[in-house]
């Protein structure tokens, strides 16, 4: 085993049911690697039975523009690319990428609510809210912002960074629990994408985890986690009409806004 899958090994629990998880049973990982590896919550094939959903209905035709849509929308199915350096949002982020938003009370368009559900339930243990905390509904001002990011073979990519615009957010609306950011793979590399995927710094070194991961896995962060994309495909041509590329599913808590 090489140094880096003994790392990720490490990094990683099994939990069968969202019953038996709990905060105990990852902090002293996260508290070591600043990084968390979770297996068992999602299975291979419904990671998979999403993916084949998000193919089955893609189109460009409804991507929107970068910037403009109402805050609204995005608490809506709705489909925009994210592409430049992000800086209307208040940092300076490149990335090439598409989102997907589908909220838990939205049409379950891309057969993710159960998997929605059990990643927004993970985030509320680790941040020591209630279980169901903001899932189907807006509490306390907030929501969760589920959504699907897709970065397109071609060249899809997001800059190595740490979380900042949420974690602030979140602490200026009186947010009482910790940050997290939690990602679920729906894409296997090697089979949906060739080269490039998500990168952590695990000891002072930046790292491609999906040599070591499986579609179904959920990722953890920390604000204090640095973590980006590789350049997912660079060597075939970018096509906007193609589905092809690096899928992962978030559900993270964003204020309600207007």
């Amino acid at each position: 085993m090489s140094e880096l899958s003994h790392i990720i090994a490490e990094a990683t629990v099994r939990v069968e049911s969202i019953e038996d998880f709990c905060l105990e049973t990852v902090a002293p990982i996260l508290k070591q690697w600043d990084f968390c590896r979770i297996t068992g919550l999602v299975t291979e094939e419904q990671a998979k039975q999403s993916l084949d959903a998000v193919a089955a209905t893609f189109s460009d035709i409804v991507d929107h523009p970068v910037t403009g849509e109402a805050a609204s929308d995005v608490m809506t199915n709705f489909q925009k690319m994210s592409i430049g350096r992000a800086r209307h949002g208040g940092v300076d982020r490149p990335r090439f990428m598409r989102t997907l938003y589908n909220p838990v009370w939205c049409d379950d368009i891309y057969k993710m609510r159960d998997n929605f559900t059990a990643l927004a339930q993970v985030r509320n243990i680790l941040s020591g809210m209630p279980r169901d905390f903001a899932i189907a509904r807006v509490e306390d001002d907030v929501w969760t912002a589920a959504r699907i990011h897709h970065f397109p073979s071609g060249g899809g990519f997001m800059v190595d960074h740490k979380d900042t615009v949420l974690p602030k957010m979140l602490k200026e609306n009186d947010f009482s629990g910790e940050y997290y950011q939690l990602l679920l793979l729906l894409s296997q590399k090697g089979e949906d994408f060739e080269t490039g995927g998500g990168t952590v710094e695990l000891n002072g070194e930046m790292i491609e985890y999906e040599d070591y991961t499986l579609r179904g896995d959920i990722l953890v962060y920390n604000g204090s986690t640095v973590h980006g994309v590789n350049d997912i495909d660079p060597h075939l041509r970018y096509v906007q009409s193609s589905p092809a590329g690096r899928y992962s599913a978030l559900a993270t808590l964003f204020k309600k806004l207007g």
